[in-house]
């Protein structure tokens, strides 16, 4: 599914955020959306998400299509990890869940409230989560914030092996986040 922004223009009370943005984004593709703080980057996420609209031009994606990582996680606080991710799932299929979590966590922390563990650990719960909602589309906004290089590695890991036929969008600040989940870099200034 192609995702195209044609000429965005979009500015936040007396603040131009994205002026005359342009981009084709191919099915399959990986890229990195990069640039300073208040540059535009999390703006266009929630452009793709359809949570806002552009002043003008035009956003081509099915929103429907996109599973979101947010830069908070938002996650059902008083749930298991597993609970979280099984409900995503259509069947509620704990084997997938279980897999993946196990992939990103310890054994004996995948029953626990996520109200219980550290921001690292819900972090990796909400990439699991949005892993396990099977769509074409994977929005990752500051995917691996609050997490420590090792551990970036190994998400990242997960993330590629689980995202291998999909379009990924990576909002980051971070050149080696974008090598490790093999994107292509676009520069907003």
């Amino acid at each position: 599914m192609m995702i195209e922004f044609k000429n965005i223009f979009k500015s936040f009370d007396d603040k131009t955020v994205l002026e005359n943005f342009s981009l084709k984004i191919a099915p399959g593709e990986r890229v990195c959306i990069m640039g300073p703080s208040g540059g535009g980057k999390t703006t266009l996420g929630n452009l793709l998400l359809g949570t806002i609209s552009p002043d003008f031009g035009e956003v081509i994606c099915d929103s429907g299509a996109i599973s979101p990582v947010f830069q908070e996680d938002r996650l059902c606080e008083d749930f298991s990890a597993l609970s979280n991710l099984r409900m995503v799932l259509p069947d509620r299929n704990a084997q997938k869940a279980r897999d993946i979590l196990l992939r990103l966590l310890n054994p004996e922390d995948i029953n626990k409230p996520v109200k219980t563990f550290s921001g690292g650990m819900k972090r990796r719960v909400a990439i699991g989560r949005a892993l396990c909602y099977d769509k074409p589309i994977l929005l990752l906004d500051e995917p691996f914030s609050g997490l420590d290089s090792y551990t970036k590695q190994s998400v990242a890991d997960v993330i590629n092996e689980y995202s291998k036929d999909k379009t990924v969008i990576i909002i980051s600040h971070d050149k080696k986040e974008a090598e490790m989940l093999g994107a292509k870099i676009i520069e907003l200034k």
